[in-house]
């Protein structure tokens, strides 16, 4: 029997450098101003102080290595034409995390994706809704709530590490935590519906968001695990 081949990959994550200050710059929208965001080998990160890439799929380590220097050189030629560098580090010495911009979830996925995220939790939440009401001649519906529901929880999948706030409650809310709690409710309210809010579509955009995901990029429930764990 022949034995079952292996093959590798790599991801890094840089930091991107002003050269003067040598503080964090959140710079990478501009970096990756061109098509760069959809090729798969150079994106951003959930701040926009971070740029990572990721090697194809290679039989040895010296294949491997090549991709590494091709990517790594790659990327501080881009940062170079905007006069920043490239640092590898796991924290700043100095710059707070804080103070850094969040990429925007549609730049990080590219617009194309993102439309067809938001035009998907639209239709499947409407379908949903439309399945259960049909019998119901003096029900009406209106509204975008199930592709911003899509939207919000694609993003909690791509960036677990940020916080959610409910306004009023001036109390951040880790994005994991969020997800559950907002699905236990939207699966609750659904199930006991009262007023005028349509929870059926909340819940099947949040769900469609997670299919998404999982069908267009599956590695990204891989970081949702880590972060979690």
């Amino acid at each position: 029997m022949q034995a079952p081949s292996l093959t590798l990959g790599i991801e890094e994550e840089y930091q991107i450098i002003d050269p003067e200050t040598r503080e964090l710059r959140s710079y990478i929208t501009e970096i990756l101003s061109g098509d760069h965001l959809v090729l798969g080998e150079v994106k951003p990160e959930l701040h926009q102080s971070m740029v990572e890439i990721g090697t194809k799929v290679c039989s040895t380590p010296a294949e491997v290595r090549a991709e590494l220097v091709r990517l790594r050189r790659h990327v501080m030629e881009l940062a170079g034409k905007k006069g920043l560098v490239i640092a590898a580090a796991g924290t700043h010495p100095f710059s707070s995390w804080l103070t850094q911009e969040i990429t925007p979830l549609e730049r990080y996925m590219g617009t194309t994706s993102f439309v067809i995220l938001y035009l998907a939790g639209l239709l499947i939440s409407h379908a949903g809704t439309y399945y259960k009401q049909r019998r119901n001649p003096d029900y009406a519906c209106l509204g975008a709530s199930g592709a911003i529901s899509a939207v919000l929880f694609a993003a909690i999948v791509y960036f677990p590490e940020q916080s959610l706030i409910i306004l009023p409650i001036p109390i951040p809310i880790p994005a994991p935590l969020f997800a559950v709690l907002y699905l236990v409710y939207t699966y609750y309210a659904s199930r006991h519906p009262h007023g005028r809010i349509n929870h059926d579509a909340h819940l099947g955009g949040a769900i469609t968001g997670l299919l998404f995901v999982a069908v267009t990029e599956p590695g990204a429930y891989g970081n949702l695990l880590q972060s979690i764990l």
